[in-house]
């Protein structure tokens, strides 16, 4: 089984009805890990399995695999005393992952006691030009978790909107959000992701209260301030932003020489 956001996704089963022999299994993660925490989780259950004299698991790997490089070239290059080879491609093309900075567990959740006010993330792309698809946050069980919200995205100063308000409003308690933004790209600087309530007492966003620094804002739409020196809070939220950076111009060369 697979365990990620604290949901179990079983990717196998192997019925109890006798010695396996050894096997050689292979499974594709990429759908329920991209950009998430996860785990890996063995469950024995069903009659007879306390009396299984010993599980031999061995060998466990876990990697990933990178798009091929493109338009590949070589190019000959002869002197009187060497010969070189110059081979010239493009970087792949960059997918889109989920960016987020807390740890994949909530201690804690916030929400705005007002109409028109919310809280704001910032997140710091880590390459340019970036483009911003959807935003996903996790809306906790606590008051009212089906009030209706706006979700905006905001220059990372606060003073412009660049996508945005979407109302949405939660579905189920304790459980995750997604807005599509569709593509909204910035060549520099910082963007935020902006939780408005429309409504008071709710709902709390997620929060995870374990370390520092987490850029977390409060106030109302273009009137936003740092959390943290108002009311001592360090929360990070659970908002994360699916992101994609745009492949470097630089072509990658490697020389050999005989």
């Amino acid at each position: 089984m697979l365990k990620t956001n604290d949901v179990f996704y079983s990717l196998d089963t192997l019925v109890n009805s006798g010695t396996t022999e050894w096997l050689d299994l292979h499974y594709d993660l990429t759908d329920f890990t991209m950009g998430s925490f996860f785990q890996l989780v063995f469950k024995v259950e069903g009659e007879n399995s306390t009396n299984i004299e010993g599980w031999f698991i061995d060998n466990i790997h876990v990697y990933q695999l990178c798009d091929e490089p493109t338009d590949l070239s070589l190019e000959p290059q002869f002197g009187q005393e060497y010969s070189i080879a110059k081979l010239d491609w493009s970087p792949p093309a960059t997918p889109y992952h989920w960016l987020f900075y807390h740890d994949n567990s909530f201690e804690n959740a916030v929400s705005a006691m007002e109409p028109t006010y919310g809280f704001a993330q910032l997140f710091e792309p880590e390459d340019y030009p970036a483009s911003i698809q959807k935003v996903r946050f996790f809306v906790d069980g606590h008051l009212n978790h089906q009030n209706f919200i706006d979700v905006s995205l905001l220059s990372g100063d606060g003073n412009s909107v660049l996508a945005g308000p979407i109302a949405v409003q939660a579905v189920d308690e304790n459980s995750w959000i997604t807005v599509d933004f569709g593509e909204i790209s910035i060549e520099d600087g910082n963007f935020l992701v902006y939780i408005e309530n429309n409504q008071e007492n709710g709902p709390f966003i997620a929060v995870d209260d374990h370390q520092e620094n987490p850029k977390l804002y409060y106030g109302t739409l273009l009137e936003i301030s740092p959390n943290s020196p108002q009311w001592g809070y360090r929360f990070i939220s659970s908002c994360e932003a699916y992101v994609k950076h745009s492949p470097s111009d630089h072509v990658v060369q490697k020389i050999q020489r005989h």
